[in-house]
């Protein structure tokens, strides 16, 4: 399946009906993404102190987003996979650079819509509707990640990702997913050794 093609369907699953005109304009949205670009695990996307906008698409693999705070244990608070989408949520909500980094857990191909593109792409009419289904795909699983780490156990928490994610629970180390669940490393060997 071509790249745009993956892209494509994300972004169609989510309307129902197309304002008119808005089905040109997604098309040119999907056409200035870059080419598939292949990433080395630990290549860093999105590195602290970055104060860029870029957006990226998963089209197989997985991200992780690093945060490292002075004095405490690193912890993810996010993680992406195949048909997500990556953007500097620090920026984009703060208008500061980035506070955590985002590294390649294995090899991925992803595609990448340049930041200036994109502001372009902003100034046009309806682009807010467009960018509120990305906005939308991009939250989906971070609600229902936090939703699963307040309302679960951990044990039940993981045996729900293994279900609804498991090229995630495969992309991430075991350290990694101890921090992605907000437990010890401990604490997730003794979930392994009950499954």
């Amino acid at each position: 399946m071509m790249p745009s093609n993956a892209l494509s369907q994300v972004l169609m699953a989510q309307f129902h009906e197309l304002h008119p005109g808005l089905e040109e304009l997604m098309t040119r949205f999907i056409n200035a993404f870059s080419a598939p670009i292949s990433l080395a695990k630990n290549h860093e996307i999105i590195v602290r102190d970055d104060a860029s906008t870029h957006l990226y698409f998963i089209i197989e693999g997985c991200v992780y987003e690093l945060s490292e705070r002075d004095g405490g244990p690193p912890s993810i608070p996010q993680a992406y996979t195949s048909n997500d989408f990556v953007f500097n949520h620090h920026r984009f909500t703060t208008g500061r650079p980035a506070d955590t980094r985002y590294i390649v857990s294995r090899p991925s191909t992803v595609i990448c819509l340049d930041q200036l593109t994109l502001e372009e792409f902003h100034k046009e009419a309806h682009f807010d509707e467009l960018f509120f289904v990305v906005c939308q795909v991009m939250l989906k699983n971070t609600r229902e990640h936090f939703i699963h780490l307040l309302h679960q156990k951990p044990l039940d928490h993981y045996t729900w990702l293994l279900a609804h994610s498991p090229e995630l629970c495969s992309s991430l180390t075991r350290n990694h997913m101890a921090a992605y669940l907000g437990i010890s490393r401990a604490t997730f060997f003794r979930i392994l050794e009950k499954l």
